[in-house]
């Protein structure tokens, strides 16, 4: 077979259609693996932020990939196929959002067309983005087919490889975490088992299209419905009075336990839309309620913080620390932290916002500094739990109050000890530990 004489060579060219959270890693991944890559994106001003290697800045790794992959000329940044020399292999990372609680492919239509605009015949099509079940098989491969006029598995090959990184390690994850694979031929699983194994160091699990696509729903289905599961009982706690830390503390100490932490909500692409793609098969969804639970959360924790300060008699000054989706990473992109600051504003409260990774404000003022968002605060929210907050010294934070009286430190993350937070000065508040319990 042509194509994986090419690949085990390094000659193959590859596409990767897509250069965000996930695409930019992986086409630099292939670059130092040796081959040649042509980076597709629309984005015109995304294409800039990679070329002036402000991309990404923040994950460990990339921006040395991203060096080497420009200074040795491996990588060619497009808008289009058409500006780009010949490819053999194409891979496809482009979002797929939930619209009105059905998933959107219109990017991954949009990339397939591109590429079967310019494929011949014996190419691999390998496609990252998540899709909900059955997608490849009722559409994408078909599409393509149709397109081309060529059968898959003879006159190309299909293969789906949902990408599994975390935000943050994605250069460690992407490299040393399993990864599977789904085809319908035997020559698809095996080109595509070779292109990846020239960076993967994992495991990779070849089987169906239908098992590959409903793998990695599995996994995102999985940790919402566990975070939902903490989340309910924080509710719980709250009504019992009882705290959730404490109970969690204990319960976790039975050898077959394990409870995650509550918070004000789940964010990110993945867990907000995933169980959804899954759910969406199943007539009495526990999935399903999961994800309501979750994305009841910021409304909650902003109820609660609310009526904490009512309860206190205290002026609805509140300065909010960190609003990514989660801590240490500078995507704002689907957070809890929206809703949350969104219902405080209409409550009336005055909203500051302070995040030393990205300059998003949801309508609240924008702090340029630690120390400005909290100056005259009743209360200050942990929204995400960046180690820069996880490591002040919570005395010297109080004094940045810089007023007397009692003060809320809301842990929205339950990322810190309740007793040190109140020895420093504050009254301690969080989704399951409600004012006036001991």
């Amino acid at each position: 077979m042509k194509l994986r004489r090419l690949i085990l060579s390094r000659a193959a060219r590859v596409s990767v259609h897509g250069l965000g959270v996930i695409g930019l890693p992986l086409a630099l991944l292939l670059c130092r693996s040796g081959f040649r890559v042509v980076g597709v994106d629309t984005s015109e001003r995304r294409l800039e932020e990679i070329e002036e290697k402000r991309a990404a800045a923040r994950e460990k790794g990339v921006p040395e990939l991203l060096e080497e992959a420009l200074s040795s000329r491996r990588l060619q940044l497009v808008r289009s196929l058409s500006e780009a020399d010949e490819t053999q292999i194409h891979v496809i990372c482009v979002p797929t959002p939930i619209e009105e609680g059905r998933a959107d492919l219109s990017y991954v239509r949009q990339a397939m067309a591109e590429i079967c605009g310019h494929m011949s015949e014996g190419e691999l099509i390998v496609v990252e983005s998540t899709l909900p079940p059955l997608s490849s098989e009722r559409i994408l491969i078909p599409l393509a087919e149709e397109l081309t006029g060529l059968a898959e598995g003879e006159g190309f090959y299909y293969a789906y490889c949902p990408e599994r990184a975390y935000p943050g390690k994605l250069i460690e994850e992407l490299v040393e975490n399993s990864r599977v694979i789904g085809c319908r031929s035997r020559e698809a699983g095996e080109l595509a088992s070779l292109l990846y194994r020239a960076f993967v160091r994992g495991e990779i699990a070849v089987t169906s299209l239908r098992v590959a696509e409903a793998v990695k729903l599995a996994e995102n289905a999985y940790r919402d419905l566990n975070i939902a599961f903490a989340n309910e009982l924080a509710l719980i706690c709250e009504e019992i009075k009882a705290p959730v830390n404490e109970v969690i503390k204990l319960a976790n100490m039975h050898p077959r336990v394990s409870i995650l932490k509550p918070g004000i909500g789940v964010g990110g692409t993945c867990l907000t839309k995933d169980p959804l793609f899954l759910a969406s098969f199943s007539r009495q969804s526990v999935i399903r309620a999961g994800r309501e639970i979750n994305s009841r959360m910021p409304e909650h924790a902003a109820a609660a913080l609310l009526e904490s300060l009512t309860q206190l008699g205290l002026e609805l000054k509140i300065a909010v620390l960190g609003v990514t989706y989660r801590g240490d990473v500078d995507v704002a992109v689907e957070t809890p932290v929206r809703p949350l600051v969104e219902k405080l504003i209409e409550a009336g409260a005055e909203v500051k916002v302070y995040d030393p990774y990205v300059s998003e404000g949801f309508g609240a003022q924008v702090a340029s500094s630690l120390r400005e968002a909290v100056r005259g605060a009743n209360c200050i929210v942990i929204g995400a739990d960046h180690a820069v907050f996880r490591e002040m010294d919570l005395r010297k934070l109080r004094s940045m109050v810089e007023r007397q009286g009692p003060v809320v430190f809301f842990d929205g993350k339950l990322a810190f000890d309740r007793k040190t937070v109140e020895e420093s000065g504050f009254i301690y508040r969080a989704p399951g530990v409600p004012l006036g319990i001991a």
